[in-house]
């Protein structure tokens, strides 16, 4: 989880606490105040009747006998019995609100914890989705990357045609095993992504299938088994694979690449660069494509067009 999602969720249950406290405290006011009310009602002093002197005559006495009463005054027993009903029944109420809130209260968090922590696991999983999507995507570029290491180093060896017959000229024949299988995986790699359209497939980034499932992963690992298989295989056999007749042909290309490429003077290196292109038209052992001799006038003898017939 990212850090500000961390906070964020701390923060929520903070409030929570804070509203729940809140809550409980104004309920306990309301208790203390109903219980003060009911307490006031018990403990209070009614005000007492008027004390009223009267006298009463005594008409065969001499002397006036002077008595006392008490007024009751008005009678109110309905109407406080009313009152204190009432203030019980809001104190009632009240303490059952303070106990449902105090039972409450830890499950209504405990839920509230629980919805956090799944709205965390959601963003968790999105976020571990997407970190998979971007590798899975940088998976298949390397894989491409591959790809196009071997694809670039087969163009280089088509293109430097010369170097190659003179080091590894098996490479350009496809009738040597190991260059024929080398070809079609090239060709194989080069379909299959041309069919995925340069993306992974849609089950591979939904991770339903592995990397090594995938036909376009096999193909070009299958490519680079074949390039090394080539190349070892080229490098070993050398020359001998071509007649000798050949042979004494590239041995002279050779010596004509050397006045090629540091001759004294323009003229020499042109002469040597027409002497090369005549003697690799005698080649007839291997195949040299078209675009390398393009490379050959382009590189070394702008100037002058091809007129090698291949």
């Amino acid at each position: 989880m990212h850090h500000d999602d961390y906070a964020r969720d701390r923060l929520y249950r903070l409030l929570a606490l804070i509203v729940t406290g809140i809550a409980i405290m104004f309920m306990g006011q309301l208790v203390l105040k109903e219980a003060s009310s009911v307490s006031n009602f018990f403990s209070g002093s009614r005000e007492p009747g008027a004390v009223v002197a009267y006298e009463t005559a005594a008409p065969n006495y001499a002397d006036t006998e002077r008595t006392t009463a008490v007024d009751p005054g008005p009678t109110n027993g309905g109407a406080n019995s009313k009152a204190l009903t009432g203030g019980v029944r809001m104190m009632l109420v009240v303490v059952g609100g303070v106990i449902v809130m105090a039972i409450g209260a830890p499950v209504a968090y405990h839920t509230f914890s629980k919805a956090l922590e799944r709205r965390r696991q959601v963003r968790a999983d999105k976020h571990r989705a997407a970190a998979a999507l971007v590798e899975r995507r940088e998976q298949w570029s390397a894989v491409e990357k591959r790809h196009q290491v071997v694809q670039d180093a087969w163009f280089d060896a088509e293109m430097d045609v010369v170097t190659t017959m003179l080091t590894r000229p098996a490479l350009l024949d496809p009738a040597v095993p190991a260059t024929g299988r080398l070809i079609e995986a090239l060709e194989n790699a080069r379909a299959i992504h041309a069919a995925s359209g340069g993306e992974p497939p849609a089950a591979w980034l939904d991770g339903i299938s592995d990397l090594e499932s995938l036909p376009y992963y096999r193909a070009v690992l299958d490519l680079e088994r074949n390039w090394r298989a080539a190349t070892t295989a080229a490098d070993k056999a050398g020359r001998a694979i071509l007649p000798r007749t050949e042979r004494r042909i590239l041995a002279e290309v050779e010596s004509l690449l050397a006045i090629a490429t540091g001759g004294a003077s323009a003229n020499e290196r042109d002469t040597a660069y027409a002497r090369i292109k005549t003697l690799l038209g005698r080649i007839k052992t291997l195949r040299i494509p078209e675009k390398a001799w393009q490379a050959i006038d382009a590189a070394h003898r702008p100037q002058i067009a091809a007129g090698v017939s291949t």
